[in-house]
């Protein structure tokens, strides 16, 4: 039998998450980027890029191959899609498979497109202004230092 022990120290929590925090950075680490598409899957709030401001739902990817570097594409770059419609993305450090997408334009999913890019910072900014007193504490599980090294583990 297991005896509870007294919490010695105030709760903490994540705060909620909004549909802006599932916007993808195509500059981090192939794992941030996964670790962003298995939180963010059905039935939760997606992730998402843009092409030519147009909204791409990402709902599953995966790592396409760890020793596949493809150097003539730059990072959130569509590499190749197949017959399937699966597509390949350049990241800063590999390359993804995305399996399941929405879109309101399937043209803009080809080779060759990039998608549009986002500054990690300036969402990061807008995420310490919605939660000032989560991101003063010391023990902050995400910062983001951590997500564009590949040391956050979501």
């Amino acid at each position: 039998m297991t005896i509870g022990i007294k919490q010695q120290e105030k709760a903490t929590y994540f705060p909620k998450r909004e549909p802006s925090d599932g916007v993808i950075d195509w500059n981090i680490k192939i794992k941030n980027i996964i670790n962003l598409s298995k939180a963010l899957t059905h039935p939760f709030p997606d992730c998402y890029s843009t092409i030519k401001g147009e909204k791409i739902t990402i709902w599953r990817m995966n790592v396409f191959s760890n020793s596949f570097e493809y150097t003539r594409a730059e990072q959130g770059e569509i590499i190749q899609v197949f017959y399937n419609n699966k597509f390949l993305v350049k990241t800063a450090d590999s390359v993804v498979i995305v399996h399941e997408y929405d879109t309101r334009n399937i043209n803009l999913i080809k080779s060759g497109n990039k998608f549009d890019i986002v500054d990690l910072k300036s969402v990061y900014k807008i995420f310490e202004k919605r939660y000032p007193n989560f991101v003063k504490r010391n023990q902050m599980e995400i910062t983001l230092d951590k997500m564009i090294k590949g040391n956050y583990i979501g």
